[in-house]
């Protein structure tokens, strides 16, 4: 019978798994009978030579070597990841951009390529501030972001797009507080989060936060109106979001003066703006300057 082999992490004892090595391989995006492989020939060779037990450090470098042989990226991908493991310091990554350019999904598949499991909604931050700030004292917070301006107490303004504008940020002001207080909490703690939204907006939110080697800030576009639109139409379809494509697009105008305010503010600040129409490019993206940096910082 075959002695089972076991990994020591930190002082505790854990029995070499497969399936729980294969699984964290396919999130580097190897596929499945690739990654179950690779876990498959560790185990052979480790019963070849007699070991029954190593440190996960070790087994680390083995599965190094094993990924070399597919791809040198795959093998830094996968040594980012391990080094990101055992550091003390979170990744926090906020992703801005417009209603309909798709930050929540964008959020959603880069937390699960990178393995962050916390991803938070700058809509939700909004929703708990309504539950315990009322309407009489911030206003703005109690209206659709392209709409704050009919809650503003001021109603003179030069323009259409001067008070479009001038809501967004007033509601953003008060929201973007709220961000940085998840942050702290996040770096203090040393949780890996992405928060996600259209108040995620460069120049609103403090350098002393962006400028950690840690945090990524990204805003998203979509430079085609007509396309935007789809976005919207798209959206409805999808029974589980249940948000009526008519009410954004009755306000399509309003959106489009908040979507470009958003990506002048991020080419203003020297926030990377990325077009968001290919979901599957913007991710790789994504990911791609996140290990890259972080990679930058292990060498």
């Amino acid at each position: 019978m075959t002695k089972e082999i076991i990994i020591i992490r930190d002082g505790a004892r854990v029995p070499y798994s497969r399936s729980i090595l294969s699984q964290s391989l396919t999130k580097l995006g190897l596929e499945p009978s690739i990654a179950y492989h690779i876990a498959q020939q560790i185990k052979d060779e480790l019963i070849r030579e007699g070991v029954t037990e190593l440190t996960v450090e070790e087994l680390g470098r083995r599965v190094y070597e094993k990924l070399l042989k597919v791809s040198f990226r795959t093998a830094s991908q996968y040594k980012w990841w391990d080094s990101k493991r055992r550091q003390q310091e979170p990744i926090i990554i906020l992703i801005g951009g417009a209603s309909g350019v798709g930050s929540s999904t964008t959020a959603f598949q880069v937390a699960q390529r990178l393995g962050i499991r916390n991803v938070i909604g700058t809509d939700m931050l909004r929703e708990v501030m309504r539950k315990v700030l009322s309407k009489e004292l911030l206003p703005t917070l109690y209206e659709s972001s392209f709409l704050a301006w009919r809650a503003m107490r001021t109603s003179v303004f030069r323009s259409d797009k001067e008070k479009i504008i001038s809501g967004f940020e007033d509601q953003m002001r008060f929201v973007s507080v709220v961000i940085e207080a998840v942050m702290e909490r996040a770096i203090r703690e040393g949780i890996s989060i992405i928060i996600e939204g259209i108040h995620v907006v460069p120049g609103f939110i403090k350098k002393e936060y962006l400028e950690k080697p840690y945090v990524f800030i990204f805003t998203l576009k979509m430079g085609d109106p007509e396309r935007h639109k789809e976005r919207f139409i798209l959206r409805a379809q999808e029974t589980y979001l249940k948000r009526p494509a008519e009410y954004y697009l009755e306000h399509f105008e309003e959106i489009r003066v908040i979507h470009d305010y958003i990506v002048s503010q991020a080419e203003k600040n020297g926030v990377e703006v990325i077009e968001s129409y290919n979901l599957d490019e913007v991710v790789e993206r994504i990911t791609n300057r996140i290990i890259e940096r972080l990679l930058s910082e292990l060498y």
